[in-house]
């Protein structure tokens, strides 16, 4: 009564087909969710690759603005804002949301910093329980005028 069923058990055990069809299927969901991590790191660098665009173009603006001496640190964060949301809207649809931009002036240095947060909602990482990824964007500048005076 016994033996068949220790036979069966042994051959069972011993039967070595289809090993490959169970590893890929354990495998197949680390595979998925590595790929949707890429996919959602690739959409934060993008975004946070475009708010840096804007952030440098903010900058330089706030920068010349600064170093004209026509405007006041309220009317250069002012103006270096409108260059960021300007410049970070032009390209169309975002695949996130970028946080209001800190912007620092020191006008002894002459130098404009600003600090921006950028947030994007994920998709496939989400089921590993991640609902977004962060990134920050700072940029800077130093701006010096120099007269130069050319005689022949």
């Amino acid at each position: 009564m016994y033996r068949p069923l220790t036979s069966s058990v042994r051959s069972f055990c011993a039967d070595e087909r289809g090993n490959v069809a169970v590893m890929f299927a354990l495998m197949s969901t680390v595979i998925l969710l590595v790929a949707g991590i890429a996919i959602d790191f690739a959409r934060t660098v993008r975004t946070s690759s475009r708010i840096g665009a804007a952030a440098d173009a903010a900058t330089l603006a706030a920068g010349r603005a600064m170093l004209d001496g026509k405007l006041n640190d309220a009317e250069v964060r002012q103006l270096a804002n409108s260059f960021l949301r300007h410049n970070a809207e032009a390209g169309g649809a975002m695949s996130g949301e970028y946080s209001q931009p800190t912007i620092t002036l020191n006008r002894e240095r002459g130098s404009v910093r600003v600090d921006v947060g950028v947030t994007v909602p994920t998709t496939l990482t989400r089921i590993a329980g991640h609902k977004e990824m962060n990134a920050p964007v700072s940029t800077a500048a130093v701006f010096e005028q120099k007269d130069v005076e050319v005689a022949m």
